[in-house]
Order: structure tokens, then sequence, then C-alpha cells
């Protein structure tokens, strides 16, 4: 049992790690010990830490796992959960539950390749919504923001702090749409900028904390909110510090 709860609550940490909701991971973490002959389960889930104290035929088990670098990735939550149901209903052992989960450690993100230029389309199609003039407008935008989309897998693989990454960013960004105005290539850099800047805002992490806390996980819910006002305020500051350094947007 020992190491059924380990592996079981290395499953629980990769849904928190792919953007889980607490509440789910508690749920799906009381089913499989269920599934096992579990006669208690006792959850507490967050962001930071997974700890269960088990009751099986009068002995109690507690174990923790601390989940690693929280973000959302809605392919590997969904087979997280989806190897959460085939341990319910089958009840594998102990190492068939770490192969797998292991293999889907192991799944490649989408290339690069994909991801960069999906970034600088982005870029370029909020430029145009939110009112760019000229075609140079969503043009620099798409440059740029291929660009940086490379740069950003970069930072990612390098595991470096996702405030610090979020500030690169958007210095650069602002910087680059600076020049593109002074090089004449472009009549104002704001379109530019709010264009690359949607694919940093942290919309979908700050929907999670509201997520969180309407169904009572409040500590989880803060700790994501406070988490999504922090990299807002680090693309707000990469932003301001080149404003600053050229003299306004226009």
């Amino acid at each position: 049992m020992e190491q059924l709860l380990h592996q079981i609550l290395r499953v629980c940490a990769f849904m928190i790690e792919s953007g889980g909701e607490i509440s789910r991971v508690e749920e799906g973490l009381s089913r499989m010990t269920a599934a096992y002959g579990a006669e208690e389960c006792h959850v507490y889930a967050t962001t930071a830490q997974v700890s269960v104290t088990v009751v099986k035929a009068g002995e109690v088990r507690t174990q923790m796992c601390r989940p690693h670098r929280v973000s959302l990735d809605l392919d590997r939550l969904d087979r997280a959960n989806a190897l959460v149901r085939r341990i319910c209903a089958e009840t594998p052992r102990a190492d068939e539950i770490a192969h797998e989960l292991d293999a889907l450690r192991a799944r490649r993100p989408y290339p690069v390749l994909v991801t960069a230029p999906t970034t600088g389309v982005i870029a370029a199609a909020f430029a145009v919504f939110f009112g760019a003039r000229t075609l140079a407008e969503p043009l620099v935008a798409l440059v740029l923001g291929t660009a940086l989309g490379f740069l950003s897998r970069a930072l990612s693989r390098a595991k470096t702090n996702r405030m610090l990454n979020s500030f690169l960013l958007s210095f650069l960004a602002s910087l680059f749409s600076f020049f593109a105005v002074r090089a004449g290539l472009v009549p104002t850099a704001d379109f530019i900028i709010i264009g690359y800047i949607m694919n940093l805002i942290p919309g979908v992490g700050f929907t999670s904390a509201l997520r969180d806390l309407f169904v009572g996980d409040l500590f989880t819910g803060m700790s994501r909110i406070l988490e999504a006002l922090l990299l807002a305020a680090s693309i707000a500051l990469g932003f301001v510090l080149t404003m600053l350094l050229f003299g306004g947007v226009a």
C-alpha cells in the first residue's frame, strides 16, 4: 500500500502541475484510494503540497508530495484525468502506474515551430482587433511575436522564474515596438505592444483562482490570485520601463 499511495500522490501532483482544479484532485485521490480498499481517506491539497492519510485494515498511513512548476496544460491534464479513471476502474499495480505517469511526464510539448508562429499570429490578430490603422502594424506584431515565441520557449526550458520571464518578454516587446516606430516602419507602437502582451496576460490563471475560491479552496484561490497579480505587475513593469526610456507611447 505504501508504494501504491506514493504513486497515487505523484499522479495528483502531476494533475496540479498541469493546472488541475484542487477539488477535483482531492476527489480523485479519494476515489483512487477507495478503489484499493481504503476505509478512510483524509486529503489536503494546495498548489504547493498534497498530503493524505489513509486508513485500511486498521493501519494508518500518511504521505505527502510536493508539486513543482504549476502551469496550464489541458492536454496533459486530460491525460492525467484519464489515468485517474483507469486506476479507479482497473486498480493496476504500483509499477504500472509509475510507468504510465513517467510516460506522461516524458511527453514533449508542442514543437516550438508551432508555438512560436502561433504566438505571432495571436499578436497580429489582437493588433488588428484593437484598431491597427496600417497593414505594417500587424505584420510587425507577427514578426515580433514569433521571435519572442522562440525566446519564451528557451526561457521555459531554462526553468527561469515566471515573473522574470513576463517582465523580460514585455520589456523586449515594448523595446522593439518603439524601435520600429523610430525606424519609420509603423506610425505608433501601442497596437503592436498590446497585441503581443495579450499573449502574456494571466487570464486563465486568474479565472482558475476564482474557480478555486467559489468551490471553497480559499488558500489555493488566494495564492493563485496573488500569482496572477504579480505576473500582471511584471508585464506592466516591463512596458512602463520602456515607455519611460522612450518618453511615451505616441
